[in-house]
């Protein structure tokens, strides 16, 4: 019986840890999509501001009996999975995984300035 009651707060504490790095990317995530909304007033930065105000809305609500870091992590999750579906979110890694091969044997010359454009070092 001990045993079980340990494997219960070892996993309250591993989502509690994890409701704690959701809440700090939380913060800044939110803080840049409210310029972003600002400086970009498009449907996606809207989107995307409504659901970094809803993660932190459910990191901030007060812990009950029963409403736990687990009921909070997995409500974050389901919010984000219904924002990117997992097809879309493996289209995406698949696009930009890093492919070791590309980069020792580049298909293309490299473009100096347009990297620096994209990366915003230059306009």
């Amino acid at each position: 019986m001990a045993n079980e009651k340990n494997k219960i707060d070892n996993v309250e504490t591993a989502y509690q840890t994890e409701l704690k790095k959701i809440a700090l990317i939380s913060q800044q995530f939110n803080a840049f999509m409210n310029d972003a909304v600002k400086n970009y007033p498009t449907d996606k930065t809207r989107k995307l501001h409504l659901i970094s105000t809803l993660i932190t809305e459910i990191v901030e609500k007060n812990d009950t009996p029963t409403y736990s870091a687990k009921q909070k992590v997995e409500e974050i999750y389901r919010l984000v999975d219904e924002f990117a579906p997992k097809t879309a979110v493996k289209e995406v890694e698949e696009e930009n995984s890093f492919n070791l091969d590309d980069v020792l044997n580049p298909k293309k010359d490299l473009d100096l300035m347009a990297l620096c454009k994209e990366l915003g070092v230059t306009e």
